[in-house]
């Protein structure tokens, strides 16, 4: 096995608003590490450190060695990143979740899904709708992906990626037990319409022009004999 990323992290007193911004202010973000039968405990790591760590995260969902320093040793734990909360503007880092897990037992965890392929209907006006944004897995803790990947390049119009097509990476198990459709790949709606429907779309616009017209024309024929008078006198 690889050796694990280590993440050092300091015990938390303080709670509390007040107490979360200071830490900020002084580089750290807010921490937990629960799981394993462990009472939770609070923590704060830096953030610069939590960033360098998310970014060497791309092939899938880590698993770290998480240092706890406690003041008379260090408290080692393998945990995985469970919850992340960031700034809806900034993206700036607010609070992270560790969950220590045992490397040799599976968890279950929600991976992303990833949409990739473009099918060929797209050309036409078609659009290609998202369903579900994320599946739930199970998995050993070192094989846990960051995403999943959906091929939607064969689909034609009215077709869906329903989760029981999608082939996980090896290890990694979808539990599902309704086999619900992912991506779907639909036109949209005026494009839908029957030949019956446009006939009639096309009968009421006619049938609209034709009203105005009749409503000008009164306003029109009591204008000219107006003239024609006035001219006689």
């Amino acid at each position: 096995m690889t050796e694990q990323t280590q993440i050092a992290a300091e015990h938390r007193r303080d709670v509390g608003k007040g107490a979360a911004r200071q830490l900020r202010r002084a580089g750290y973000i807010p921490a937990i590490v629960y799981g394993a039968g462990k009472e939770p405990v609070k923590l704060k790591v830096q953030d610069a450190v939590l960033d360098r760590v998310l970014r060497r995260g791309d092939g899938g969902q880590m698993v770290l060695d998480l240092v706890i320093d406690t003041g008379s040793g260090e408290d080692r734990r393998p945990v995985i990143i469970r919850e992340l909360q960031q700034d809806v503007v900034t993206l700036r880092n607010l609070h992270v979740d560790f969950l220590e897990v045992r490397l040799d037992v599976e968890i279950t965890d929600s991976v992303p899904l990833e949409v990739v392929g473009e099918p060929p209907g797209l050309s036409l006006g078609a659009l290609l709708e998202v369903l579900r944004r994320e599946v739930k897995v199970t998995a050993l803790p070192h094989q846990l992906p960051q995403s999943i990947r959906v091929d939607a390049s064969g689909l034609e119009v009215g077709q869906a990626v329903r989760v029981s097509e999608v082939t996980p990476p090896e290890g990694v198990r979808i539990i599902y037990e309704d086999d619900f459709p992912l991506v779907i790949l639909n036109m949209p709606r005026r494009a839908k319409l029957s030949e019956a429907e446009e006939e009639a779309e096309a009968a009421a616009e006619a049938t609209a022009a034709a009203e105005g017209e009749e409503a000008e024309a009164p306003e029109g024929a009591e204008a000219a004999p107006a003239q024609d008078k006035s001219g006689k006198e």
